[in-house]
């Protein structure tokens, strides 16, 4: 019981770390998981597909709370700012509905970057191209100021 608590708090941990940016070592092996997939499959006697699995589901769960709670607050200004007369209600949903299209459009383009990347033999080489946060978390940085 103990060693499953303890994994799931490292698996976590490691998601975090990878959802963040974080410098971590990713080299890669013949099996293309990342270095931190292949020492905690190790450890604790699983198969890495299944943490990569782990870490994977985490990190979607969490970009999905993320871009809730963003839109959730850009949804309260948005209100606050009718309520108080400076946009009217048709412009903030005008705005939200602009926000949900370029989400869309950032989906998109990192699919077909990944897709991209994959077809030129460059889908193990990590982040660093000059893509910010390529591969773990490309366009999540997009709509500052929102």
């Amino acid at each position: 019981m103990l060693k499953k608590i303890t994994l799931t708090a490292l698996i976590l941990a490691v998601a975090g770390l990878v959802v963040l940016g974080s410098s971590t070592a990713l080299a890669q092996s013949e099996t293309t998981y990342p270095l931190i997939i292949q020492r905690i499959a190790e450890k604790f006697n699983l198969k890495p597909e299944e943490v990569n699995s782990v870490v994977n589901q985490t990190r979607q769960e969490q970009k999905t709370k993320f871009l809730a709670d963003k839109k959730a607050q850009l949804e309260k200004n948005l209100t606050e700012k009718v309520s108080q007369g400076t946009i009217t209600e048709a412009q903030k949903q005008a705005i939200l509905e602009k926000f949900d299209g370029l989400q869309s459009r950032r989906e998109q383009d990192r699919s077909d970057m990944e897709a991209w990347m994959k077809n030129n033999g460059l889908e193990n080489i990590g982040p660093g191209l000059g893509f910010p946060g390529f591969k773990f978390g490309f366009g999540m940085r997009g709509m500052h100021g929102w």
